[in-house]
């Protein structure tokens, strides 16, 4: 019981480019809390006098974490920051300069790990889109890609004649205007990241998972395919491994 107890006072916090979400160490990969801004989640935390530690997630910059950094001097909570590891719980980074690779993408891989033992991809769709491959504990490379609003962006800004002001595609189809060919366009474009993550998986290995994850739901329900898998909060599940390291 006194277990179950201490992981009700450790809070994850997820803090992405346009969401916070918090969760606690008992159950992970249900929210408690999200917020847009860090002064909000600190309002909040007040209000939690139960806790003891938090391990936190940010991929904004190191100057906004001071409010959440001074709370937690103030109410004496231990804060971990967590950063992208070379190596870690048998997971085993690419990069040459890990510091380069946000940490929630390496968090999502290390969740996925405990998720299975096949070589895998996971792909978050957010600001941007990632993918990742792993095969028995190597970290092979990924992409980045721009999230379906980042596209949208990019044409009508850069274009004289193009023009969107919706994103309301929500399964594979083809526009007959051009917002809606613009809308069509950049959703086919996102779903086009799974086939392709699919299609180096095959070629590569005879078993494979693909791991969806992030906030862009509209893309992440058009996929119904065997061995896809949607996955809630990652980056959450991602820090329970140096949270609670087994």
């Amino acid at each position: 019981m006194s277990e179950v107890l201490n992981d009700d006072r450790v809070a994850l916090i997820d803090i992405g480019n346009s969401t916070i979400k918090v969760s606690v160490l008992s159950d992970p990969a249900s929210l408690v809390f999200h917020c847009k801004k860090i002064e909000e989640l600190c309002c909040w935390l007040l209000t939690k006098q139960f806790l003891t530690s938090i391990y936190c997630a940010n991929v904004r910059t190191k100057e906004s974490l001071i409010p959440l950094e001074r709370f937690c001097d103030e109410k004496n909570i231990a804060l971990s920051v967590i950063a992208t590891g070379k190596e870690f719980a048998g997971l085993k980074n690419s990069y040459q300069n890990e510091s380069n690779m946000g940490v929630d993408r390496w968090l999502s891989m290390l969740a996925c790990t405990k998720l299975t033992q096949s070589p895998f991809a996971v792909l978050m769709f957010g600001t941007a889109i990632t993918c990742d491959i792993v095969a028995n504990g190597q970290h092979l490379g990924g992409w980045i890609i721009p999230g379906r609003k980042l596209m949208q962006d990019a044409l009508t800004k850069n274009t004289a004649r193009v023009f969107c002001e919706q994103s309301n595609a929500q399964n594979l189809d083809v526009g007959q205007s051009t917002p809606d060919c613009v809308d069509t366009g950049c959703f086919a474009a996102a779903l086009g990241v799974i086939t392709m993550a699919e299609s180096y998986l095959c070629s590569r290995f005879k078993q494979k998972s693909i791991f969806l994850t992030g906030g862009d739901k509209k893309v992440l329900t058009a996929v119904n395919r065997s061995a896809i898998f949607r996955v809630e909060n990652l980056v959450l599940q991602g820090l329970t491994c140096y949270a609670k390291p087994s």
